[in-house]
């Protein structure tokens, strides 16, 4: 037992270190798996060395509804966005091939050192995060029609809360300062700007707040693992504005809680 909530990646980790096999199979506890899930993933990692991670299909409990089907970023605030999600499957989605991630509810990583969570994410982007990781170290992420699970979306996030709104954001923010190109942080900082309200805060803006804050004081070590990870050097005049944009965020307070839990 942990003894506390570490955390999406870093209890993931703790079932991770000692493994002896070829995969890290991670499923959110509410998920369930259809028959052949385990074998047919073990069969496809051993067969294809040039995949990294593999999911497959997720409908919403009793329904042959998606919840997702891989995952996509949508610029310009790069919110994470589920394929698929609420339509019915009429085989839409059949085609075995690559995808930018796999949602962390049922998801296969092949086993090695480089595609462990990274744990300065407590929760949200993690599995995007292991996904891009995957892509730079040349190993594909891919999405299996055959590979079939249910989850019920939410069930355990108090979405909508100061809680989640605050780990979100914190969330999205490190994993394009830490992954995306110039180009995109530059295209975050103009959105995220421009959302900046002199206006009473709402819940989601004091959040936004907590979240800036929180990453202004991690600021230097995010950056210094993009450079590790082999990210492009920021401009200085770019980081300059990420550094302004994100003091802007931080001044903006509200009435809501910040006990947040991280």
């Amino acid at each position: 037992s942990l003894g506390s909530n570490v955390g999406y990646g870093a209890a993931a980790n703790h079932g991770w270190d000692g493994l002896d096999g070829d995969v890290c199979i991670v499923l959110n506890p509410d998920a369930k798996l259809q028959p052949n899930w385990i074998r047919r993933v073990k069969s496809i990692l051993k067969s294809d060395t040039s995949i990294g991670v593999l999911g497959g299909k997720c409908y919403y409990p009793g329904t042959k509804v998606f919840e997702h089907a891989g995952g996509f970023l949508s610029a310009p605030r790069f919110i994470g966005a589920h394929r698929g999600k609420g339509e019915k499957d009429l085989g839409q989605y059949d085609r075995f091939g690559p995808v930018p991630y796999i949602a962390g509810s049922a998801i296969a990583i092949r086993n090695c050192t480089e595609l462990k969570f990274d744990t300065g994410f407590f929760l949200y982007y993690e599995d995007t995060d292991v996904c891009y990781r995957s892509w730079r170290q040349g190993m594909r992420v891919c999405f299996d029609p055959e590979l079939v699970a249910e989850h019920p979306s939410g069930s355990v996030t108090n979405e909508g809360s100061f809680d989640w709104h605050a780990n979100f954001n914190f969330s999205r923010y490190r994993f394009v300062i830490k992954n995306l190109e110039p180009w995109d942080i530059a295209q975050l900082i103009a959105s995220e700007s421009a959302l900046v309200s002199d206006s009473a805060a709402t819940r989601e803006e004091s959040a936004l707040a907590h979240s800036a804050k929180r990453l202004l004081s991690e600021l230097s070590d995010t950056l210094a693992m993009r450079a590790r990870e082999g990210g492009l050097a920021l401009p200085a005049e770019l980081r300059d504005d990420l550094v302004r944009m994100l003091e802007d965020r931080a001044k903006v307070s509200g009435l809501f809680s910040d006990n947040v839990t991280q």
